[in-house]
């Protein structure tokens, strides 16, 4: 057969070169090489092969996953509330339990301190029912109750002054810091001096301002009529009249931001004297807001003390039942859980670090409002980092904890080469694109400073080895119905070949098949 193909190759060159002798040469060089290729330098045919060596038969499963810490938790409040400090930065490490960010909380101090006063007062009272009452402790409790009595009229002695300074203050920001940019302002219909792309804040500015007037007017009356020795009730609707009067006003103030900031009429000077005049009258009015809030708080709790002293008069002066000591216990019981309440949400403002790690993002900045569950501070434990990586359900059979793997990732290079082990495997399937795969987690061995959460890894994991056996190129192993041969020179009968059967062990993932019968270690197989 070989060599009726080298007659058909000579009879075609020759006629080409018959017709053209141009490719004499060009003939020459292809009907040498051709037959150099097929013959030996001795004119027997030469066939590709391999020899059977031995070595080292590795199997592996390849896959890809993404590096991700061992902990890793965006922590959030559970509360919305604006941030009042941050000790921490990207790249701090912190301990369990270390603060990470803070809300503002100073109303809620203010009220677990209330609660504790509430505590002890009811404690005291209670202590009071079990010992008995005796005339100098009674005299006690009345001081108390006289004391009491007079931090209420304390309290109520300075109301007028506050709302006298509240009114002055807001009578200020409407009068004088934005008159200038109305005109008609105590008319019936006050018009703004400037024009502003914002036509419905003109609208509500103008509405406000109107609205502001006669809230004065409205005030000043009540602030007249609180001269002539007016009762703690008359001065307690006062207060809370204030409020009323005070919130229209800053709405007025709001509403006229938002025109002078749409003001496409006004020189940049002008525009900024009238936003300073409107930030002035802002703060004042704030103030006067935050005075008129707190002298209110103030007389709640006067006014608290001395129903808690005149409580505890009382049950002096009677000798106590088992209904009253029951009841007096329950009102402990109760103040210590306002307390526990308190706590609890003080807790809330505070975010810690659940494990030691490093922060890895600082979301927010000292001033923001945060919404509950928004995401402040991310957080890293200090773990070896794992991989994360889906397999096929083709290769998941041969996986198995504890195996070793080696690892490159795409941000260095295939030179740069990890070393992991296989943590585990889930049970269950995760479909990826139609494939049924199987979460399984690696970590690294070894620390690295080079290693990130988010990286690419490629994996590769050694799931079969075996040294010192024999093997050959996995392409020669010819399958016909299951039964394994190879095909070796016929050594009667030049380029002829036969059939060897082998029985092989692990196919290898480099190409290598191990054999175990049916061939010797230097034996040679002809190659594909």
């Amino acid at each position: 057969m070989v060599m009726e193909k080298m007659r058909m190759v000579w009879t075609k060159t020759w006629s080409v070169l018959k017709k053209k002798s141009v490719w004499i040469s060009l003939a020459v060089v292809v009907v040498i090489g051709g037959g150099w290729m097929l013959f030996g330098r001795g004119g027997s045919v030469v066939l590709p092969t391999t020899a059977v060596a031995r070595g080292t038969v590795i199997s592996q499963v390849s896959i890809t996953g993404t590096v991700k810490p061992e902990q890793s938790l965006d922590l959030a409040f559970l509360k919305s509330g604006r941030i009042t400090r941050i000790p921490v930065q990207v790249g701090d490490f912190v301990q369990a339990g270390q603060t990470l960010a803070v809300l503002d909380n100073a109303d809620l101090y203010a009220q677990l301190a209330q609660a504790k006063a509430q505590v002890q007062a009811q404690q005291a009272q209670l202590n009071q029912l079990l010992a008995g009452a005796t005339p100098e402790s009674i005299q006690v409790s009345q001081a108390a109750v006289d004391q009491a009595q007079q931090g209420v009229a304390n309290a109520y002695s300075n109301v007028i002054n506050i709302l006298s300074d509240a009114y002055a203050k807001s009578q200020d920001a409407v009068k004088n810091q934005t008159s200038l940019m109305f005109s008609n302002g105590d008319s019936a219909n006050p018009q703004l001096t400037f024009s502003s792309n914002d036509q419905q804040a003109v609208i509500d500015s103008q509405n406000l301002r109107l609205q502001a007037g006669i809230e004065l007017v409205t005030w000043g009356k009540e602030l007249h009529a609180l001269q002539a020795n007016p009762s703690n009730s008359q001065l307690d609707t006062a207060l809370q009249n204030a409020q009323g009067h005070i919130a229209i006003v800053r709405s007025f103030l709001n509403r006229l931001l938002d025109a002078l900031n749409g003001a496409n009429s006004l020189s940049p000077a002008t525009l900024a004297a009238y936003q300073t005049s409107i930030s002035t009258a802002r703060t004042n009015v704030n103030a006067a807001a935050s005075e008129v809030n707190a002298q209110q708080q103030g007389i709640s709790a006067a006014i608290a003390a001395l129903a808690s002293a005149q409580d505890a008069l009382k049950l002096k002066e009677a000798p106590a039942t088992k209904d009253q000591i029951a009841a007096q216990q329950a009102l402990v019981d109760q103040a210590q859980a306002q307390v526990a309440y308190d706590e609890a949400q003080i807790a809330n403002t505070v975010l810690s670090a659940p494990f030691s790690g490093t922060v890895t993002k600082v979301i927010n900045n000292v001033g923001d409002i945060v919404a509950p569950n928004a995401p402040v501070v991310s957080l890293i434990g200090s773990g070896a980092f794992e991989i994360e990586t889906y397999v096929a359900e083709s290769d998941i059979a041969k996986i198995r904890p504890g195996q070793d793997a080696s690892v490159t990732l795409d941000a260095y290079g295939n030179d740069v080469v990890f070393q992991a082990k296989v943590l585990y495997r889930d049970l269950s399937q995760t479909m990826l694109d139609g494939v049924a795969t199987y979460k399984t987690t690696l970590q690294f061995t070894k620390k690295d400073p080079r290693i990130l959460p988010g990286l690419t890894a490629n994996v590769d994991i050694m799931v079969a080895e075996k040294d010192n056996v024999l093997f050959v190129p996995t392409r020669d192993i010819i399958d016909n119905n299951g039964s394994k041969f190879v095909l070796v020179p016929d050594p009667s009968k030049a380029g002829a070949t036969k059939q060897v059967p082998v029985t092989v062990g692990l196919r290898g993932s480099d190409g290598r098949t191990e054999i175990v019968s049916g061939l010797a270690e230097g034996d040679r197989v002809v190659s594909e």
